[in-house]
């Protein structure tokens, strides 16, 4: 097993807390080796629920120029950029595959488009079929969503490096990938920003997502977050261990798609830093965590997408104590809103349709001024099994 740390709100505007932060653990067959692909291709995902445009954009070695001073912004169609270098030491690299140059060709993001940028050993094709299974059920999207998954080694630190990452609570792991492959993923992230109609429209804006982004590949981070730097563009940024299965990349995958789908986070809401915020932060946390375990177990053929999230609940409980912070964090508030659920409190298909997040009414509602709220933060590891799955025990249902 693999404790993931996952980071919802550690984007663009929003303070970062690493108690925030969730942890959850699957398990599958290992991860294949890193390898570097190079790939250029569009694809057109179709949705039950919504008709977007999917790009895949996919690993390309690309010459930049590296200085210490500016960043220069070329047009959509050619990646000539020159990046600013970070003076933190780097965490030991180890040697990467050679890769060929080869022409890069920008594709624009359009109205609810979702580009994915892979550089692991999954291909491109498993990650897209992820994509495409989560955004399937949704009520709708109104950001453009990138995806961005880079390959980590084995971690060196498991205390989070505040100072090395800029504020952010991500532990220090080896960097796996070239100065060559960063810099060209980060150029490929650039000229899609470049391309966004609202990044695009913002140099500086651009120009910190990038700078943090590169903060993150050339320390080591253990990366999995959601930068929102506009409300109709949104990123998803996973550093991928080569210690985890391929369930566990999914698992972070779309739990962090998730929150790029959420369109009402607590930073679109008002100051994120206000008490309620802070009291409603596990109903976004736990909606994600709760979508992932249906979208995954339907991607598996399987039905038990409660009774999983459930039993990682109980098992977190057993390992951490009652409180939803101790543990994973997610899957105990994902195990609080089923509970939600299940006394009829709560629909859950404004759960799994993210329709919850299309307002601000869930950050006061699902305040702690709510009796079903205090109930489920505080019964939510009531868990037995049953029947060889888990369930609720009476007490938690009738309380």
């Amino acid at each position: 097993m693999v404790a993931l740390l996952l980071c919802g709100a550690c984007s663009g505007g929003a303070a970062i807390d690493s108690t925030d932060a969730a942890a959850t653990t699957v398990t599958a067959t290992t991860l294949a080796p890193v390898t570097t692909t190079s790939v250029l291709s569009a694809t057109t995902a179709a949705s039950t629920s919504t008709t977007t445009t999917t790009t895949v954009l996919s690993a390309t070695t690309v010459a930049s120029t590296t200085t210490t001073t500016t960043t220069t912004v070329a047009p959509a169609t050619t990646v000539a950029s020159t990046t600013t270098t970070t003076t933190a030491a780097v965490p030991p690299t180890t040697a990467a595959p050679t890769t060929t140059a080869t022409p890069t060709t920008t594709v624009a993001p359009g109205p609810g488009s979702i580009g994915l940028l892979n550089r692991t050993g999954t291909s491109s094709g498993e990650i897209q079929t992820w994509i495409n299974a989560a955004e399937a059920g949704l009520a709708g999207r109104e950001a453009n969503v990138l995806v961005v998954v880079w390959p980590i080694g084995d971690n060196i630190s498991d205390e989070p490096d505040f100072d090395r990452f800029d504020g952010a609570p991500f532990t220090v792991n080896q960097v796996v990938m070239s100065q060559v492959e960063i810099d060209d993923l980060l150029d490929q992230i650039d000229v899609w920003l470049q391309a966004d109609p609202c990044a695009g429209r913002d140099r500086y804006l651009r120009q910190d997502l990038t700078h943090r982004t590169r903060l993150w590949m050339e320390g080591g981070a253990d990366a999995a977050t959601g930068p929102d730097p506009c409300f109709e563009t949104r990123l998803v940024t996973v550093a991928a261990s080569l210690e985890w299965s391929e369930a566990n990349l999914r698992h972070v995958v779309v739990h962090e798609l998730y929150h790029a789908f959420q369109q009402r986070l607590p930073n679109w809401c008002g100051n994120p830093d206000l008490p309620r915020f802070d009291e409603t932060r596990w109903v976004d946390e736990g909606a994600a965590d709760y979508f992932t375990y249906s979208v995954t177990a339907e991607l598996d053929g399987r039905s038990d997408a409660v009774s999983e999230l459930l039993g990682e609940a109980r098992a977190s409980y057993m390992d951490g104590g009652p409180d939803l912070r101790d543990g994973a964090f997610a899957t105990n508030s994902g195990a609080a809103l089923r509970l939600m659920v299940a006394r009829g409190a709560l629909d859950e298909s404004t759960i799994l349709d993210a329709s919850l997040f299309h307002d601000c009414d869930w950050s006061v509602d699902l305040g702690d001024a709510n009796p079903e709220v205090v109930h489920a933060k505080g019964a939510w590891y009531e868990i037995e099994e049953q029947g060889g799955g888990y369930g609720f025990g009476a007490g938690a249902l009738a309380g």
